[in-house]
C-alpha cells in the first residue's frame, strides 16, 4: 500500500508537500526505517533539523520519503501508530542519539 504512495528522494525534500500526512522513509531495498506524521510534511523535513536526520535517514541521499497526503491532523495519530504497528521501523523504537 505504501510503495503507491508520493515518492520524494531525501535529496529533493525541498519538493514536498506543504500538508498534513504520513511519511515513511525507506532505503532503495523498500526497508523501512522510520514512520512519522507532520502537519506540514515540508516544513518538517527542510534542513536538517529532524530529530532522526542524524541516524541512518541523512546518511543515504538516495532514501526516498513515500507520502501518505491530506491525513486531517485529528487523525495523524491513529494513522501514525497504525502504520508504525505495520511496519516496526527500527528507529521508531529506538532512542534518539544525541549528536555535537
Amino acid at each position: 500500500e505504501w510503495k503507491d504512495w508520493l515518492s520524494v528522494v531525501l535529496s529533493d525534500r525541498c519538493h514536498l508537500p506543504s500538508c498534513s500526512g504520513i511519511y515513511v522513509v525507506v532505503d532503495a531495498d523498500n526497508f523501512v526505517w522510520y514512520v512519522g506524521l507532520a502537519v506540514n510534511i515540508r516544513a518538517r523535513w527542510m534542513g536538517k533539523t529532524h530529530h532522526r536526520y542524524p541516524q541512518r535517514v541523512g546518511q543515504i541521499e538516495n532514501e526516498l520519503q513515500n507520502l501518505l497526503e491530506g491525513i486531517s491532523v485529528d487523525s495523524l495519530i491513529e494513522k501514525e501508530k497504525y502504520y508504525i504497528e505495520l511496519f516496526k521501523p527500527e528507529l521508531n523504537g529506538s532512542k534518539v542519539k544525541k549528536y555535537l
